[in-house]
């Protein structure tokens, strides 16, 4: 779970004055960078520079937990890119963190919490 002691540890990292965002993300499999999608039917690449590059040379990949987002007041009024090389990141453990975006998201965290914390169904009682 995110605590007070990742978020000073962000918020520092931010004052250091080297980065406009400091965010928190996780390692996500690498092989994405050489992923497609469908475009009419037809095959097409998300990033050609990848293209030849045999997925244990892929570089690490990461992506935003979403949990927080620090930023400098100039890069927030400037509507700077968050995703940029003047940002960094606190890797967090993705085991203890999810994004919840869909449906599907939410039935797995449901099911993580049940095996962590050992929930049963509830009985209703009339």
């Amino acid at each position: 779970m995110l605590n007070k002691k990742i978020l000073i540890s962000a918020y520092r990292k931010l004052l250091r004055g080297k980065y406009e965002f400091v965010f928190g993300a996780f390692r996500t499999s690498n092989h994405l960078l050489r992923s497609f999608y469908l475009k009419n039917n037809k095959v097409n690449m998300l990033n050609d520079n990848f293209y030849s590059v045999n997925s244990q040379d892929l570089p690490d990949a990461f992506v935003d937990s979403g949990q927080f987002y620090w930023g400098t007041k100039k890069a927030w009024k400037k509507q700077k890119k968050i995703f940029s090389n003047n940002s960094s990141f606190i890797q967090l453990n993705e085991t203890k963190f999810r994004d919840l975006n869909t449906k599907k998201d939410l039935q797995k965290l449901k099911k993580i919490a049940k095996k962590q914390f050992k929930i049963k169904k509830s009985v209703n009682k009339s």
